[in-house]
């Protein structure tokens, strides 16, 4: 009969080590807590300013307006071609705040 090499023991015990280390990752930097304001990089440990978050937590909203400003000005209006480029959303983030010396 076959038997998958995940499922032998000693993976087993190691993906419950895995398991483990993040559940305690995870409880010392309070993720789950809902009164924690701040976000922040696991990776890192860098705490997002006031507009990293802002961008972050508005991001869908602002993906949607881009998309319906789209069809309107390409598909409605046929202001320029279809084939322009899009402008990207250059959203703040942790990785650009970041100033190697």
């Amino acid at each position: 009969m076959w038997e998958s090499k995940e499922c032998n023991p000693g993976r087993l015990a190691r993906y419950e080590s895995d398991v483990r280390h993040i559940q305690e990752q995870l409880s010392r930097f309070n993720t789950f807590r809902h009164e924690l304001p701040d976000l922040f990089s696991l990776s890192a440990r860098d705490v997002a300013t006031d507009d990293i978050a802002q961008a972050l937590l508005t991001a869908e909203t602002r993906g949607k307006k881009q998309v319906t400003d789209f069809v309107v000005r390409r598909l409605r209006e046929d202001s320029s071609t279809f084939h322009d480029t899009l402008s990207k959303n250059m959203s703040p983030t942790l990785g650009r705040c970041i100033v190697l010396q």
